[in-house]
């Protein structure tokens, strides 16, 4: 994730989101890879991002990581 202030400032974060691909699409929610990446957790339950309620989703994948290391980021310089 990248952030660009007015004053030019750039930060950056990133999120990491370890998984499989699953041998076969489970589940219809999300979009792209959602029904076919089996994210590992500890431990893993088997589900794909497809089969993941939308709230936990957002709280786990990669873009949240992100988007929270950009939050601390910018919370320590002072915004």
């Amino acid at each position: 994730m990248a952030c660009v202030l007015p004053d030019g400032r750039a930060y950056e974060s990133r999120g990491e989101w370890w998984g499989a691909i699953a041998p076969q699409p489970r589940g219809s929610g999300g979009f792209g890879y959602d029904p076919v990446f089996e994210p590992y957790f500890e431990p893993s339950d088997g589900r794909t991002v497809g089969q993941m309620p939308q709230d936990e989703k957002n709280r786990v994948s990669h873009r949240a990581k992100a988007a929270r290391a950009m939050r601390e980021r910018l919370i320590a310089r002072g915004y």
